[in-house]
């Protein structure tokens, strides 16, 4: 009796046609008649149970892959909740700009590429005359760069209260940086003093865009060069000092905003931003920074966006001169005995 019969579906069906020749070759011998009455009914035995073999190893494998996807698709959803945590938590390290002063308007946004962003902005009251103004972007994107980011905002914050010359801030946020091995990424800031009462402002540069400063309708940039922050040791980042005036506009940003990208892959470039820190108008920062972003999604269109971007502006509205003091009226005590 001979029989053939494989496990791999595709090797039954020619087992089927294996067994129907043996049974038509055994039903022309006549010693071999009974075999042949036996023959059909064992062969139709041996189809179904492939069939029913086959079917319940399709179904086998079909809850398998079920089973792994309902489980991925668990993971996904816990790793995006994950994530929407992470972003909640970062944005309530931006701090939310105050009044510092009604001489000047300062707003700032960061529109994060991912779920968490490797960019940095902070303003920071160092005390009643002046605020320090600080935008980063590490290299890398999503929750490494987040994390190198919130270090690097800590180590600035701390440093900051040590040093009011943003060039040592900088040289010590440096050598901090390099003396952690777990950090590999670099960050570029830039780091300004701005003084409340005389609008001077000190700053220095660790490898960040150039700031755009508009003055009188004409754009030009602030230069003041430097590496960024854990690309070369003890390098000597230097202070630049400049006198802010009456409707002067300051606007710091990363390099998300030049860099973006529309459908046919053009840049918005370094020229177009200018154009627009140059033309655009708004009745406060918060209307700028709106407004800014606006020109930027325009142009980038149904292209996804590939970088964070971040903006801290700045709006001298008047001179601090031109702030009239009025004066403080005389609250001497009266006292009236009753033989008055």
């Amino acid at each position: 009796m001979f029989f053939v019969f494989f496990t791999d579906y595709k090797k039954s069906l020619i087992s089927a046609f294996v067994n129907t020749a043996f049974i038509l070759y055994i039903a022309y011998q006549p010693s071999l008649q009974w075999i042949a009455h036996t023959l059909p009914i064992l062969s139709f035995f041996i189809i179904i149970t492939a069939v029913a073999w086959i079917y319940q190893r399709t179904l086998d494998n079909s809850m398998i892959s079920l089973q792994a996807a309902r489980q991925q698709l668990m993971q996904d959803t816990l790793i995006r909740q994950e994530l929407a945590i992470a972003r909640n938590l970062q944005q309530e390290l931006y701090p939310k700009p105050q009044h510092y002063s009604e001489c000047l308007d300062i707003g700032a946004s960061v529109q994060p590429a991912l779920e968490t962003s490797g960019d940095l902005y902070d303003l920071i009251r160092l005390n009643d005359d002046e605020i320090a103004i600080i935008v980063g972007d590490a290299t890398g994107k999503s929750v490494a760069a987040a994390m190198v980011m919130a270090m690097t905002r800590s180590i600035i914050r701390s440093e900051a209260r040590r040093s009011r010359n943003p060039g040592h801030v900088l040289r010590h946020v440096n050598a901090i940086l390099h003396a952690d091995d777990a950090v590999n990424q670099m960050m570029t800031v830039w780091y300004g003093v701005l003084n409340l009462r005389h609008h001077q402002l000190r700053f220095a540069n660790a490898g960040h865009p150039f700031p755009l400063l508009r003055r009188n309708g004409v754009v030009q940039e602030l230069e003041a060069f430097g590496t960024p922050l854990r690309s070369i040791r003890n390098f000597p980042y230097a202070e630049q000092t400049i006198q802010l005036q009456a409707n002067d506009r300051l606007v710091v940003y990363t390099d998300g905003v030049i860099e973006t990208m529309n459908e046919d892959r053009e840049l918005y470039s370094f020229d177009r931003w200018c154009a627009a820190v140059r033309d655009i108008e708004a009745e406060n920062t918060a209307g700028l920074i709106d407004a800014y972003c606006a020109a930027v999604d325009e142009f980038r269109g149904a292209a996804r966006q590939a970088d964070d971007l971040t903006l801290v502006v700045v709006d001298i509205i008047k001179d601090p001169s031109e702030v009239v003091t009025l004066p403080v009226a005389d609250t001497t005590a009266v006292v009236v005995t009753a033989d008055q």
